[in-house]
């Protein structure tokens, strides 16, 4: 639902802040419903958010009956009881209990449950700290003292490890882009299903290179204060090498059989899948090589530590899974492993053989790609899988529901509706810590017989509804409520597709239109970029993506902006993808863009481009500004590069080495000063001091270019400001002024 709308005035400023904020997204009420599943599927509750409040529902998945989850007076009855009762007017978060004889909420910083059956309730403890990782049950928490992992539960705090040290410690190794955020993250470590054991990392830093930054304005006042943290960068010899243990409460250690793993990147058990299985007696984890072409599938015995590697998975962009779509793999009872391979072009299911780690029997096949594994069911032989591309006319990024017999016969498609299918698949930061099993959420009951899923577009605000396994809508549980949300006078974002330059393929994207809009007027035009080959650009949801807010935000100061995901972006084909790998300076098609929007403008003559496109975007975006102002200057004219890695040869090796490659010679003519002095527009370069993904060196390297080459350009350094810079107000206020200034020619 979408009317009466939110009204931000008319300040382009107070517009952009609005939307490129995210606070969008927070006055959508029930854009997801996110069910907690009892453990035998029967029921599930979720919660109801309206402008009078928050109810919290519980429903019966096969009758699809709906009631209260609790009594509200009952309950407040028996917290106003409590020896000492919290100040909190109504509990937060509450949820059903997964043996479905209480519910579980948040009260005060305290979790707590009561049971159903006389609402008694007992004090789960407190909710876990920024720094904290806490066990499935509640009943313990992982701390980092010293390097060393430390546990905190009723009887007090013990050392988990004792002989951590400065560069070799436990449980902290975040990523080498995210160094100066680690200490506000809990400590990555994986808990047994049963609370009793966690899987985490002893990772040796102390031969990596660093890097540095200058704090020149400490939030204490102090004298400008010197960071330096390991960073690889292409060529570098040592990256971080780790240990897998696993460490009980009892204090019992045992370490994985296998050589240390090596990563020039991010923490592995982040990076990539990893989790326990159900009983705890084994461990499952990816390791990939440093060129991003070969990916290690292991299976560890977690009191022995005996290793044995289940799958070898060899090609192009295979090592890093974290960075194209695909399905988490699965262990049967039978020791097969259901896997997923773009071996043919497109990403399908295999089964792998125990004891062959290069066998692939092939399940699924086609022009379409498996993003997620929902569930196998082993006893009727079934698998419940998302897919994207499968049906002729539709957005081929669009994710739909299928299911399909072990064998690869009787494949079916579940859901109907022509829209995207959002189904709680899990987020892929890198900052994300998981914690329990390594098992994320789905919207799928536990035995597979139900799934909820929301069908949505960009200009269509979801719909949530429960289905059985035959793809038979049980019922409708919510319809969004963006009446609040969306700004009264602006259309809704407008999905297109274009073909790509070489005349077979449909490239996707969104335009976003100004408050105010009227086709018989002209506006100017801004392309929102990004350009590595490991990013969606293009929303396929009615939610706020980052890119989408971003585009938003500028779109709501008179702008029209787009948003398209051209050759070497993930989610199609293996060749799609591969477009850019080793070529990293095609930016994820910029001639693709600049043919697009032509073509886009030749039919809606109200996107003016006649005096020039502006481009703008950050991190990879913030190069790709600068490429293709330089390549594309007939197109275009005004460029805000932010935070721009402006020279791959020193960026992050784990991405620079798998998509451009392993020799150093592969790096050279690539950074932006090699083309600065083909810069003829406008350019602004912002840039957050404190950015430890992209140091601000690299903007200066670019910089020293373009004052030898003479040329005007203007500059900003935010002092603390970090990687997100982009949506730092003062950058944005003034990334809107200049786009105003030189390309709607504005004051």
């Amino acid at each position: 639902m979408v009317a009466n709308g939110n009204s931000t005035g008319t300040d382009p400023h107070g517009r952009a802040r609005y939307l490129a904020s995210g606070q969008r997204n927070a006055r959508v009420f029930n854009d997801t419903v996110r069910p907690f599943w009892s453990d035998d599927g029967k029921l599930f509750s979720y919660c109801r958010r309206t402008p009078g409040g928050t109810d919290y529902l519980l429903v019966e998945a096969r009758t699809g009956r709906v009631e209260p989850l609790f009594d509200r007076k009952a309950l407040a009855a028996r917290i106003a009881a409590l020896p000492v009762a919290p100040q909190a007017a109504e509990p937060e978060d509450v949820r059903l209990a997964p043996d479905a004889r209480a519910i579980e909420f948040r009260l005060e910083g305290r979790l707590w449950r009561a049971e159903r059956d006389g609402l008694v309730l007992t004090d789960l403890g407190p909710v876990a700290a920024p720094t904290e990782n806490v066990a499935p049950d509640h009943s313990a928490r992982l701390v980092l003292r010293d390097h060393d992992l430390w546990l905190v539960d009723h009887s007090g705090k013990r050392p988990l490890s004792s002989d951590g040290e400065a560069g070799n410690g436990y449980g902290g190794f975040l990523g080498f882009d995210y160094n100066l955020t680690q200490g506000r993250c809990p400590p990555i470590a994986l808990w047994s299903p049963d609370s009793s054991r966690i899987a985490t990392l002893r990772t040796d830093l102390r031969r990596v290179p660093l890097a540095h930054l200058i704090e020149a304005v400490p939030a204490d006042g102090s004298r400008p204060r010197l960071h330096s943290f390991p960073y690889p960068v292409p060529g570098d010899e040592h990256g971080a090498l780790s240990e897998l243990w696993f460490i009980g409460r009892n204090g019992q250690r045992v370490q994985a059989g296998m050589d240390r793993l090596v990563s020039f990147g991010a923490n592995p058990l982040i990076s990539y899948p990893a989790w326990w299985s159900d009983d705890g007696g084994h461990f499952y984890l990816h390791e990939g090589s440093r060129d991003g072409h070969r990916l290690d599938f292991w299976q560890v015995d977690t009191a022995t530590g005996d290793a044995r590697r289940l799958v070898i998975e060899e090609g192009p962009g295979s090592g890093r899974p974290c960075f194209s779509p695909s399905p988490q793999p699965q262990v049967l009872r039978d020791g097969r492993i259901l896997w997923s391979s773009m071996a043919d072009g497109w990403r399908h299911l295999y089964f792998v053989d125990p004891g062959d780690p290069r066998s692939r029997r092939r399940i699924t096949a086609g022009e379409w790609n498996v993003v997620s594994i929902l569930h196998v069911d082993e006893d009727a032989g079934t698998i419940l899988f998302a897919a994207a591309g499968r049906e002729p006319g539709l957005d081929p990024y669009y994710l739909q529901v299928y299911s399909i017999r072990l064998d690869g016969t009787d494949l079916r498609r579940l859901t109907r509706q022509d829209l995207n299918h959002d189904l709680s698949l899990p987020p892929r930061a890198l900052t994300q810590v998981p914690a329990g099993s390594g098992r994320y959420p789905n919207g799928t009951s536990p035995d597979g017989a139900f799934f909820v899923a929301a069908h949505e577009a960009p200009d269509r605000p979801p719909v949530s509804a429960l289905y059985d396994r035959s793809g038979r809508m049980v019922m409708t549980l919510e319809h969004a409520d963006a009446r609040e949300a969306w700004p009264a006078d602006m259309p809704l974002p407008e999905p297109f597709h274009v073909p790509a330059l070489d005349g077979e393929t449909a490239l996707w994207g969104v335009l976003y239109k100004p408050p105010g809009f009227d086709p018989e007027e002209s506006y100017p035009v801004i392309d929102v970029i990004y350009g590595g080959p490991q990013v969606f650009m293009a929303p396929k949801s009615f939610g706020q993506t980052t890119y989408a807010r971003y585009a938003e935000g500028l779109a709501a100061a008179g702008f029209v902006t787009l948003l398209l995901d051209g050759p070497g972006t993930p989610g199609r084909s293996r060749d799609f993808w591969l477009h850019s790998h080793g070529r990293m300076e095609c930016c994820g098609g910029l001639a693709d863009h600049a043919a697009a929007i032509r073509s886009l403008a030749a039919d809606r003559p109200w996107m003016d481009i006649a005096k020039g496109v502006g481009l703008t975007g950050f991190s990879g975006g913030g190069y790709a500004t600068v490429r293709g102002m330089a390549v594309h200057p007939d197109v275009f004219t005004v460029g805000v590069s932010i935070c721009g890695n402006h020279d791959v040869s020193l960026y992050i090796a784990n991405w620079a080495e798998m998509f451009q490659g392993m020799d150093a010679s592969a790096h050279r003519g690539l950074a932006s000063a090699d083309v600065a002095d083909r810069i003829a527009g406008k350019l602004f370069l912002i840039q957050g001091e404190m950015d430890d993904n992209v140091q601000p060196s690299q903007m200066l390297r670019l910089v020293d270019a373009l004052v030898k080459a003479d040329a005007d350009f203007d500059m900003l350094i935010v002092p603390g400001a970090d990687h997100g810079v982009a949506f730092h107000p003062y950058a944005l206020r003034r990334t809107v002024d200049y786009f105003l200034r030189h390309l709607a020619g504005r004051g």
